[in-house]
């Protein structure tokens, strides 16, 4: 038992009420406060606050009922009671107490102390959905919701594929699950949970949380920012109450946490020094050795005079055995000093074939504890110099020991690093993206221009009304107009605080009014660069593109033009090519795409449009998921480009296809725009085309991706190619590659049992049972018969699960539209409640459903029969009982293995659940131990077709 010393009350003033109100928090006499009760309804969902320095909140969704919290006025105590379920409403609740430090700290757990917390709870919770008493909280960068489970209710992940670790006397189960839900950062996206359960549950105790989050860390699982952590009662489609009695947070050294550091008397760190003239502290460019860089872990490094960004060598890193292997060089503190802002970059090259995401971390270490803080992260194309840059790096609070370093964390190529840049905050690099050399070939072209005048004397008359242009087009004011004033447009534009008029790298106020050329007139974007480029290349013969309308002055003067010849030497970035910007045939590598939300992407050389293989595109269960790739610097807002696919699928009658495009808008706000869409009929190749599409002005962060628009199908992209304006591709429908895939062989000689599961769709979360449920069955490549129930197929997220189970080739039919007794309904009804779903059904998925009715209870009669007798009626000979009260997944998996022992599995019909977890998880055990026993998992209608036998309309059906 915990020495009573530890247990102390918490501190008086916390960070997250600092965080959002700029009044004094005056601490406040504890007996002076009594219970406060708070409620949810419908119209009011969710309450946050602080009470007797302890934050809550009480939230609930998707019930038309009422819970209510409870806080108690001594410590972190409450009381909850939560109605959930079972209404079918699938709702959700949860209360919770605890500490709350906000977004965006810039501090770690280590930095506040070793979390513990004493609890004593006793609840109770129904036998519908699950429930759960744990520590609860998220950290951000990386974005992570964690929890510690200490007691539950029906339902926990498996542990099957669990790490273990022992803590305060108990062995928990330590899982890692990727979500995309609505999170912290107050909209929906992606992010990840750590979760520990405790194998030994409990109701009271101390629970060191800090010991989960330092064996959490052990584990590759990084925490980051600490944005809160409280004892939490949850319930999921349950209800249930619980009365916490005691909650006291504290660390295990004795101290108060107070959302804050304590209040102590210290010695501020001496500020750094000054840059120097250039704003810079650190400058590397490898020119005559490794500028106190070293190998990290295994890695070498040397210098690489093939390959580089500027001058004439670079820092080649090589022998990587682990991710955080790379090249390290270490920061002096006086210099880089905690708490201080810098900005940080680098170039990075890696010739690995295909996208590697590249990172600049530093190592450091706080009261004790070594940390790894992310300073930026960049994916790198293959062959590319790529920028790393964080121009705005805080060092953090109490950090020592600093080390910077260079990582590929998801890759072990080897990789080259350039032109180090350690400056002021706020000061950008030079680098560009796509420019310097590369195994001897360099993207930057040294041109030589050559102008000759023939001499004349001639008077000409001048009309002008802008007498301070010199020349229109000459943005650097050298007399000449070519690529370098291109350049320096987009420089302008890009980054006015470093290129700006007055800056020391920047454009001159009369380079701001020469370089106004576009036809828009609407002051300096990157149609003035593009404008120059255009007359560079000969597409207009003026400049401004708007010349032949402006003859504005009146004033007539006479002008010698004497022989001038002119000879001027500069460097640039070429036009992109005439033709092909650049083609992604997929012959034998992903060319640098990657996958896009869940999807998996790989080459595939059974069904290509042309040479001889394609990209292939699985695991989608968004229908924006699929295959994406950045654009670079060659693609220019407000440019406009020819960009076309080949696309196959091989599941429906035709599916929608869509090219699309993420970008930032000029507001720096995410958004998408639609390049192509065509249909494809199955088994088909169909070209997604769209000669002339415009890049919207002002975007950034182009990212062009593959998906379909409204479906989850597995799918093939080919011959993806950017071209210049007006260019077709050279794919015609129907021509190309389309195997013969077999299905799943059905050995008739073999034990062959018939899995169906009833009710509604629960959504396309990695975690919804359904969902489990299809992928513990598809992976190993059998195949179950879903019924559904029309009026709880709920919104977009319930349609996409009957697309994404269709689209795993399951069996879709009907369990009617309202789940009635349909002994009890007329003719008339009867038939309604069958067509109005058949209907629902066909119109989600394109395609006949199956003509099976599974009968809602397994209640049937003569009207029945009658009615319904083109519908082949579906009850069943083994039943898991996963609907009944108190099941487990336990009793799930010994109902079935007891049908097999008795001989009753083989050629049955199965009746479960997908709306069950404790079904999802029997489901998870029992594939394996099914196929290890010589069973093989098909569809009703396929069981009955290997039997012989046939589906009747108008009769019941229990096995074949």
């Amino acid at each position: 038992m915990k020495n009573s010393i530890f247990k102390r009350a918490v501190g008086t003033v916390v960070a997250g009420f600092l965080a959002f109100t700029s009044v004094p928090f005056m601490a406040k006499d504890i007996s002076a406060n009594a219970a406060q009760t708070l409620t949810t309804s419908p119209s009011h969902t969710q309450e946050t606050g602080w009470y007797n320095d302890y934050h809550h909140e009480i939230w609930q969704a998707d019930t038309p009922n009422t819970s209510t919290m409870t806080l108690y006025e001594d410590g972190g105590g409450f009381s909850t009671k939560w109605q959930c379920g079972p209404n079918n409403s699938k709702g959700n609740f949860l209360a919770r107490r605890g500490l709350f430090y906000g977004r965006h700290t810039g501090k770690y757990w280590q930095d506040y102390g070793n979390f513990c917390c004493d609890f004593d709870c006793t609840w109770s919770a129904g036998s519908s959905g699950n429930s759960r008493i744990c520590i609860y909280g998220w950290t951000e960068d990386p974005l992570v919701e964690f929890y510690i489970i200490e007691d539950w209710k029906n339902w926990v992940p498996s542990s099957a594929n669990a790490k273990q670790v022992t803590i305060d006397g108990s062995v928990y189960d330590v899982f890692t699950n990727p979500m995309n839900s609505y999170n912290i950062t107050g909209s929906n996206g992606p992010f990840t949970q750590y979760i520990s359960v405790r194998k030994t549950p409990r109701t009271s105790g101390t629970i060191s949380i800090y010991k989960h989050f330092e064996a959490w860390e052990s584990l590759g699982m990084k925490m980051g920012d600490f944005y809160e952590v409280a004892f939490n009662v949850e319930g999921w489609e349950s209800d249930g109450q619980a009365d916490v009695k005691t909650n006291v947070m504290y660390f295990a050294n004795g101290d108060e946490p107070t959302g804050t550091t304590t209040t102590t008397t210290t010695t501020q760190p001496a500020p750094p020094p000054e840059p120097d003239a250039n704003g810079d502290y650190i400058t590397c460019s490898f020119e005559s050795g490794e500028d106190n860089w070293t190998g990290r872990g295994d890695a070498s490094v040397a210098l690489d005079t093939s390959s580089y960004y500027d001058g004439k060598s670079s820092l080649k890193v090589t022998g990587r055995t682990d991710n955080w292997h790379g090249t390290a060089i270490k920061l002096d503190s006086k210099t880089f000093v905690p708490g201080y802002t810098y900005s940080i970059s680098t170039a990075v090259l890696q010739n690995s074939g295909s996208a590697v995401e590249m990172k600049l971390t530093l190592q450091n270490t706080v009261s004790g504890k070594e940390n790894y803080t992310e300073v930026v992260t960049a994916d790198a194309n293959s062959g590319e110099w790529t920028k790393l840059e964080n121009t705005k790096f805080t060092i953090p609070e109490g950090a020592t020991d600093l080390i910077l370093y260079v990582e590929a964390p998801k890759s072990l190529t080897d990789f080259n690093i350039d032109t180090v840049q350690i400056s002021k905050e706020g000061k950008a690099s030079s680098v560009v993206n796509g420019k310097g050399t590369v195994n001897g070939s360099s993207s930057d072209v040294t041109t030589t221009t050559t102008t000759t005048v023939t001499t004349t004397s001639t008077t000409v008359t001048t009309t002008d009304n802008t007498p301070d242009v010199t020349l229109y087009g000459d943005a650097n004011c050298d007399g000449q107009v070519n690529m370098a004033d291109a350049i320096l447009i987009m420089q302008y534009v890009s980054n006015p605080d470093k290129y700006g008029v007055g800056k020391p790298d920047g454009m001159s106020a009369l380079g701001e009014k020469n370089a106004d050329v576009s036809e828009t007139g609407d002051g300096l974007t990157n149609k003035d660069a593009l404008a120059v480029q255009k007359y560079k290349l000969g597409l207009i013969n003026k400049l401004p593109e708007s010349y032949s309308t402006a003859q504005k002055k009146t004033d007539v003067t006479t002008t010698t033009v004497t022989a001038v010849t002119t000879t001027t030497t500069f460097a640039t970035t070429p036009p992109a090519p005439a033709a092909d910007y650049f083609t992604s045939p997929f012959d034998s590598s992903v060319n640098s795409w990657s996958a896009r939300g869940d999807a998996s992407i790989s080459v595939d050389n059974n069904n290509y449009y042309a040479g001889g293989g394609s990209l292939k595109i699985t695991g989608r269960t968004k229908n924006w998921n699929g295959a994406a790739i950045a654009l670079d610097s060659s693609f220019v807002a407000g440019g406009t480009y020819s960009f076309s696919a080949a696309v196959l699928q091989k599941v429906s009658a035709s599916d929608d296809f869509k090219i699309s495009l993420q970008y930032n808008n000029a507001s720096g706000e995410e958004s998408y725009d639609t390049i192509a869409e065509a249909s494809a009929s199955k088994n088909t190749w169909t070209k997604l085309e769209n000669v002339a599409y415009t890049i919207p002005e002002g975007a950034t962060d182009l990212l062009v991706y593959i998906e379909t628009a409204d479906t989850t199908i597995n799918f093939f992209v080919d011959e993806f190619s950017v071209q210049e304006k007006g260019k077709n591709a050279a794919i015609v429908n129907g021509q190309g590659t389309v195997s013969e895939e077999a299905e799943p062989v059905i050995d008739p000689t073999k034990k062959l049992v018939a899995i169906s599961f009833d009710d509604g769709a629960v959504g396309t979360s990695p975690t919804a049972s359904s969902m489990r449920i299809i992928n513990a069955i598809a992976d190993q490549g059998w195949k179950a018969t879903f019924f559904y129930v029309g009026d709880w197929i709920r919104g977009t997220d319930g349609e996409n699960e009957v697309k994404y189970a269709y689209s795993k080739g399951m069996e879709i039919a009907n369990h009617t539209t309202t789940h009635p007794y349909l002994s009890k309904k007329s003719s008339n009804e009867i038939r309604s409640e069958f067509d109005q779903t058949h209907a629902k059904l066909k119109n989600i998925i394109g395609a006949e459903p199956s003509k099976l009715l599974r009968l809602p209870f397994l209640d049937c009669n003569d009207t029945v029969k009658q009615t319904l007798s083109d519908v082949a009626l579906i009850s069943c000979s083994v039943d898991s009982g996963d609907w009944k009260d108190g099941a487990t997944k336990d009793m799930v998996v010994n109902n079935i293995k007891q049908a097999a022992a008795q001989g009753r599995l083989e050629n049955a019909i199965v009746l479960c659940h997908e709306t069950k977890d404790h079904t999802a998880a029997a489901i998870e055990e029992l594939v394996p131990w099914l196929e290890a026993n010589g069973y093989q998992i098909v569809t009703i209608s396929d069981l009955f077709a290997a039997r012989g036998k046939t589906l009747a309309g108008g009769q019941v059906h229990t096995n074949a």
